[in-house]
């Protein structure tokens, strides 16, 4: 995978009084993304609606938005002033949803290496990665390179391969713990080693 220069704004505004806000974007919010994917040349890469995604995170009257400026297709974008960062999310926004007003506040991050990028053969490679752990039993590979970089897919293959070593292990008659997912009293999944006798 290969790193990208990424910026990532996060921005709290006032919301609209119109029946759609942005804090509830509705069917702009499609075309938000619809719109970023098919035009190559935009320079928000994406953004979320965090107050729909997250209730509550921000003051009663105000949304709160994530846009993401840079990455593989423009790394250089991402290395401008954080001013200048604001200044295009401000402008992508109310181009492809409408948002209008000046945040309340804003916080820029930059990262020189942000989200890893799939590049050609990977797939190649992956294959490569599972079948070893075919022809050598005991092996077992697991990350973001293999069926996603999200924290959701992330969880989902440590779930399944402790469940694979756990299966592993109890086929050689060895007493391992039982995994399990959870959830933390915040929502947070995780997994949950019960360890054996």
């Amino acid at each position: 995978m290969l790193p990208a220069s990424a910026g990532t704004l996060q921005a709290g505004s006032r919301a609209a009084p119109a029946a759609q806000s942005a804090a509830d974007p509705g069917p702009r919010a499609s075309k938000c993304a619809k719109e970023a994917r098919r035009s190559q040349g935009r320079p928000l890469a994406g953004a979320l609606f965090a107050s729909t995604i997250f209730a509550g995170r921000e003051p009663e009257g105000h949304v709160a938005l994530a846009s993401y400026i840079g990455g593989a297709r423009a790394p250089e974008l991402a290395r401008l002033p954080a001013e200048a960062l604001i200044d295009i999310a401000r402008a992508e926004l109310s181009d492809l949803v409408g948002s209008r007003g000046v945040p309340v506040v804003t916080r820029v991050r930059q990262w020189p290496r942000g989200l890893p990028q799939y590049g050609l053969g990977h797939g190649r490679l992956t294959d490569v990665l599972t079948g070893l752990e075919h022809r050598r039993p005991g092996l077992f590979v697991t990350g973001n390179y293999l069926s996603g970089i999200s924290v959701a897919a992330c969880l989902t293959q440590a779930v399944e391969t402790a469940a694979l070593i756990h299966a592993f292990l109890d086929r050689r008659g060895r007493k391992a713990g039982v995994v399990r997912p959870v959830k933390d009293a915040t929502g947070a999944a995780g997994i949950e080693l019960v360890r054996g006798r």
